[in-house]
């Protein structure tokens, strides 16, 4: 795991984007999609996740890193 990579408890599923995905990573106080920049017309910044079961917003402060 990358220092970038969150830390997740057990059988807590990695959040994804506002788009759904879980290609991203952090970057200077953000967060950056790798597969919304290929999509024409998203914005691959963002900055907060999401719960994939859920849908509810996470923080970056409740996102640990490793």
């Amino acid at each position: 795991m990358s220092r970038n990579d969150p830390v997740f408890g057990d059988g807590f599923d990695r959040p994804v984007c506002p788009n759904g995905h879980t290609a991203w990573t952090r970057s200077n106080g953000h967060y950056w999609c790798h597969d919304c920049s290929r999509l024409h017309g998203a914005n691959p910044e963002f900055d907060s996740l999401r719960d994939p079961e859920t849908g509810d917003r996470i923080d970056p402060i409740e996102v640990n890193a490793s």
